[in-house]
This record gives structure tokens, C-alpha cells and sequence, in this order.
């Protein structure tokens, strides 16, 4: 048998450590014990080592001991105190790395500090940045035209690159969730075929239509569960920017050619349109300006405007561009309907009282924020639309108009949830659509876009837009 000797508990430091090295002194047994002294580092114990006695005991072989007994020497001269000459070390060691990261220190130890600064990359594209300026010619332009300028550029803008959507980009969109919310559109769209009296073609319009996710989605859905609805489908998105690749898609440039009979659609096209930014000052709303100081974009206050109800106190935003656009779609079909998914609210509500913030927002690797200053070129800039202006424009282009409806409501009375009950043989599909139909309809996320509609030669309300019972 073989006996151990114990150590006192310590909070750390050194403490004399004595270690049998051979067997011990039985009864009868003439052999005496020899002993070796030695010196140990102690960590400190933790709450949980004080539980199980002797856990946190280190144990040094007599050669490591020596060596690092004369490593310390060497480092600290003739230190008798192993732990004083092991902080002094420390100390020094600490001290010159302060003294090099100061400019001054860098000097005093001969290295030589390099000025890192990024400049306007800091900012975000430096491209666009000096694009930006240099149209500013020292003087400011309208935010308006900042926001075109930063998502529009011909060559720099947001809208211009790739991968923006999706998980590795900035931001998500219904049709990149799942393609459930594509085959519920695709539904959509068979409905008002089929009440048209099925013609052929019948051209489905997409503007701003990406990289093609919902194109894609309502076009298998169609493929696969009506030969003759995928048939007479013509297909024309209206990209300007960064095209999708699908061969079945006609991907044009605006303006495009009016068809005889079918359905536009547009998800999340109106936010994007570069909005004037106004506060609001006593003499009335003062549109907002930018310029470059030398080192950022500021903002200063431009001449006062004259706004119909325009809210007495904060931000707000004014979409010039979100009426005739939404009259231009509207003309893009003779018989047929317009379909509109975006973040707004009606007027009255976009401009309540309380809302003295405005709601322009930007969005960088899925975090949003209130600065649209920074990321110029590398992040989306957006505002909610006037849902009201967009409804005026359906009723002035004689078509009947519908909504709003939050996307939730639309998407629960199109029947989405039966698509995830229809997966239940296959588990892992269930649970997949189960979390994209959480997504679409979630009432803080998603499920808050507004649906609104306007048909033309189709008679009762379309799915979705129901009376309530």
C-alpha cells in the first residue's frame, strides 16, 4: 500500500509539498521513508474543487520543477520568491504591450505604428460614396435623391448586386421562406383564369421581381396541377437590376406592353421607392437635405413644403412615385387584376399622432436600424406605403379595389394550413412548412404586409377578400 501525502487547501500561491516516493513505513518493517521537498504552483480553487478534496492539487514531477524553478531564475535574476519574480514578468510584459499600442510608445520601443484608418470605406461602398459627393459639388441634394443614389446607382447602387435576399443576404421576402407562399399566389392567379373564361395567354406580371423565387414557385405549382393553366401562362418579370436566369420567364426591362387579360402581381415593390423626408416645424414641413462634411453624410433642414394633413409634429415620409406607379400597373391589363403585398397602412394611420419617428428603416445582415448614413450601398433603405394613395389609384384606374388585409388573414383564408396538414406522412416536410407558415403569417414579421387588390371584369370579390360572415 502505498501512501499519499496531503496538501492544505490554498487560495492560491506556493506551499511546501511533500511526496512520498517510496512505500511507507509499515509496522515490523525496518525501511524508513525518504522525502523529498519541493515547490508548487497552486491555482486557485474553485467553489466546486473545494467540493471534492485534492481536485485541484498539481502535481510536478521533480525535473519539470527544476526547470521551471531555473526558467524563472533566468527571466527574473536571482529571485528567491518564485511567484514575485513570475509577476514581475507579467508586469513587464503588460506594460510594453500598452506602451507599443500608444502612437507615442510605438516610438519609444522603435516600432512604428501604421494609420489604419478606412477612410470612406467605413462608410460603406467607397465608390458610391465619392459618386455621392461629387453630385453634391459642395453644396446638399434632397434625401430623395440620396436614397435613389444608394439603392439605385447604375452601376454602385444596393439593387445592383447579388444575394441580397435570403439568409446570407440582408433581409428575407415571403416567396424565399418556403414556396408555399408562391403556390398560394399561383391559386390566386388560377382563380381569376378560371373566372375570366380560362384565356390563352394569360400573362402574369411581376415587377421587381429579384432573382425569380416566386416566379419559380408559381410556375411548378402550375406545371404540376394544371397542364392547361401552365400552358396558357406568358410570365414577364420586370427586373431592371439583377435578373433571375429561369428559362420559362420573360425577364424584361419597364415599361412593358399591356395584355388583354391576366394579373400583376407585386411583392414588396412600393417600400423601396426613394421617399422625400420631411419634419415638421412650426411654419410647417420642412423637407430634409443631405451633405457631406468632410468625413460623413449630415443632414440639414431644406425649403418648408405644403402637405395636405400633413402631421404636426416628428418625421414623415411622402412616396411621390407610389401613385403613378400603382396606376401603371393597373393598365397593365385590360381584363384581369392587380395583386399588391407590401408594409404600409392607410393614411391615417401611416401619419398618426403618435408616430413621430417616421418609419424609414434600413436593413444590414438581417438587423434593422435608423441610420441610413452608414452601409451606403451595402444595405436596403425602405419605408411602409401609403395605403391609401395605392387605393386611390386602383379606384382611378376603374378597377375595383380591395383590401387591405393583413398577409396572415389572406394567407389562413386561401387555406394555407392545409399544405402543412398535407405533409404530415412526411415528417421532416410537416415540420418545414409548419415553420415557413409560422413565418409568413408571424403578426410581428411577415404576417404584417398588407394585400390589397383590384380587379377588372371579374366579377365578386377574389379570394382573400371576402365579407366575413
Amino acid at each position: 500500500m502505498t501512501r499519499r501525502s496531503t496538501m492544505p487547501e490554498m487560495v492560491g500561491g506556493v506551499t511546501p509539498r511533500r511526496e512520498a516516493s517510496s512505500p511507507a513505513v509499515t509496522p515490523g518493517s525496518s525501511r524508513t521513508r525518504k522525502r523529498t521537498r519541493s515547490w508548487a504552483v497552486v491555482r486557485p480553487i474553485s467553489a466546486h474543487a473545494r467540493k471534492r478534496r485534492g481536485s485541484n492539487r498539481l502535481t510536478v514531477s521533480p525535473k519539470s520543477r527544476i526547470a521551471a524553478s531555473t526558467a524563472l531564475s533566468d527571466a527574473g535574476g536571482d529571485c528567491t520568491g518564485r511567484l514575485e519574480c513570475r509577476s514581475s514578468v507579467r508586469r513587464e510584459l503588460y506594460h510594453r504591450r500598452r506602451l507599443a499600442s500608444s502612437p507615442a510608445g510605438a516610438g519609444i520601443l522603435g516600432v512604428m505604428a501604421l494609420d489604419l484608418d478606412p477612410g470612406t470605406a467605413a462608410l460603406g461602398n467607397p465608390r458610391l460614396i465619392a459618386a455621392i459627393v461629387a453630385e453634391m459639388d459642395g453644396g446638399a441634394i434632397p434625401f430623395q435623391r440620396f436614397m435613389e443614389l444608394a439603392l439605385y446607382h447604375p452601376e454602385h447602387g444596393y439593387y445592383r448586386k447579388r444575394g441580397r435576399i435570403g439568409r446570407q443576404g440582408d433581409f428575407l421576402t415571403s416567396p424565399v421562406i418556403h414556396p408555399m407562399f408562391g403556390w398560394a399566389v399561383a391559386g390566386w392567379c388560377r382563380e381569376a383564369w378560371e373566372r375570366l373564361g380560362r384565356p390563352s395567354p394569360f400573362t402574369i406580371f411581376e415587377p421587381g421581381a429579384g432573382e425569380g423565387h416566386l416566379a419559380r414557385a408559381v410556375l411548378d405549382w402550375a406545371e404540376g396541377r394544371d397542364p392547361a393553366f401552365a400552358a396558357a401562362i406568358r410570365y414577364i418579370a420586370l427586373e431592371p437590376n439583377s435578373p433571375g436566369d429561369d428559362p420559362r420567364v420573360s425577364w424584361q426591362t419597364p415599361p412593358a406592353a399591356p395584355a388583354e387579360a391576366g394579373v400583376v402581381v407585386a411583392n414588396e415593390l412600393f417600400d423601396a421607392f426613394p421617399v422625400r423626408l420631411f419634419e415638421a416645424t412650426p411654419r410647417g414641413p420642412a423637407e430634409v437635405y443631405v451633405r457631406w462634411d468632410g468625413e460623413q453624410f449630415v443632414e440639414e433642414r431644406g425649403p418648408i413644403a405644403t402637405i395636405d394633413d400633413a402631421p404636426a409634429e416628428g418625421r414623415f415620409e411622402v412616396n411621390p412615385a407610389a401613385y403613378p406607379a400603382m396606376a401603371s400597373l393597373c393598365g397593365l391589363v385590360e381584363r384581369g387584376a392587380v395583386l399588391v403585398f407590401d408594409y404600409g397602412y392607410p393614411q391615417e394611420e401611416l401619419w398618426a399622432p403618435w408616430r413621430t419617428q417616421g418609419t424609414l428603416l434600413c436593413f444590414y445582415r438581417h438587423t434593422a436600424h435608423e441610420n441610413p448614413y452608414i452601409h451606403v450601398g451595402e444595405q436596403d433603405l425602405t419605408a411602409h406605403v401609403n395605403l391609401s394613395e395605392l387605393l386611390a389609384a386602383i379606384d382611378d384606374a376603374g378597377m375595383q379595389a380591395w383590401g387591405p388585409v393583413s398577409q396572415r388573414e389572406f394567407l389562413y383564408s386561401l387555406g394555407l394550413p392545409g399544405l402543412v396538414e398535407a405533409a404530415r406522412g412526411d415528417l421532416q416536410e410537416y415540420f418545414t412548412r409548419r415553420r415557413a407558415l409560422e413565418q409568413l403569417t408571424d403578426g410581428a414579421g411577415l404576417g404584417r404586409i398588407r394585400v390589397i387588390a383590384g380587379t377588372r371584369g371579374i366579377e365578386g370579390a377574389p379570394p382573400g377578400f371576402e365579407p366575413l360572415p
